[in-house]
């Protein structure tokens, strides 16, 4: 999870912790939208490192209940239901298909949102002024789309034919910009669909029939977990692979009015 996430969902928690009984301790609910994730997940270990360092501690001084929608809406909608219930103080979640069903489920509970397009899927009205109860980070734009094609470019000499991998329930701005973006550097672009870990190994010899010369990972909070896989995939069929992890450097912040 991005520092801005994180500082955000810390900063949420005293606001309706002060209207708690002292003896009630606060409350984060942690609806993510993948399956439950592995101890080494980035996301989930940022989050709790950096509660910790704050003070913040599970059990201790604050409960944290978490959910975990394996990528189905509909249970991701009754987890969202449920945190509702249980009266958490504010909720985080990690990728659209989640962050739509908190909103769904709450206009009062702040939500603390990771998600890919927040202005164009609806989620704020702006990131200078977004409105409602939702703030977090948007990680895309498309010029990100752009820049690492041009990466891939550079690291691979004569590259024509460039493999995208998409996670198809993420927003599907993101394989149109990168169509675009190939249009204008002369590239040809294959996109590859994968929704769980099973479908990551055949997408990659999907790409390697192709004969395509790199392959581009698209964000998802489900390959971000992944990533000893890419890894491993990559060297395994000897093709250049860029992930979603260098987005980060040019995601975009915004804020609760």
């Amino acid at each position: 999870m991005q520092l801005g996430v994180l500082a955000l969902v810390v900063l949420a928690i005293p606001l309706a912790a002060h209207s708690q009984p002292a003896t009630k301790l606060p409350r984060i609910g942690v609806l993510w939208q993948t399956a439950p994730p592995p101890p080494v997940h980035p996301q989930m270990t940022a989050l709790l490192q950096g509660l910790k360092e704050l003070g913040w501690e599970d059990g201790k001084s604050v409960v944290i209940e978490y959910r975990y929608g394996a990528n189905h809406a509909d249970r991701l909608a009754a987890f969202a239901a449920e945190l509702v219930r249980l009266k958490v103080d504010v909720i985080t979640t990690n990728a659209d298909l989640s962050t739509h069903a908190a909103r769904q489920a709450t206009t009062t509970i702040p939500i603390v949102a990771s998600v890919g397009f927040a202005v164009e899927s609806g989620f704020v009205k702006s990131l200078a002024r977004p409105g409602g109860n939702i703030t977090g980070v948007s990680v895309l734009t498309d010029v990100l789309s752009m820049k690492r094609l041009e990466l891939l470019k550079n690291f691979v000499p004569r590259l024509s034919r460039v493999a995208v991998l998409w996670d198809s329930v993420t927003h599907e701005r993101q394989p149109k910009a990168v169509e675009a973006a190939a249009r204008t550097l002369g590239l040809q672009v294959q996109i590859l669909r994968a929704q769980s870990p099973e479908e990551l190994a055949p997408a990659f010899e999907a790409a390697v029939k192709a004969r395509a010369e790199a392959l581009l990972v698209l964000v998802s909070p489900m390959f971000l977990g992944n990533r000893p896989s890419f890894v491993s995939l990559a060297a395994r069929h000897r093709i250049p692979t860029m992930s979603s992890k260098a987005s980060r450097v040019l995601a975009s912040v915004y804020r609760i009015d």
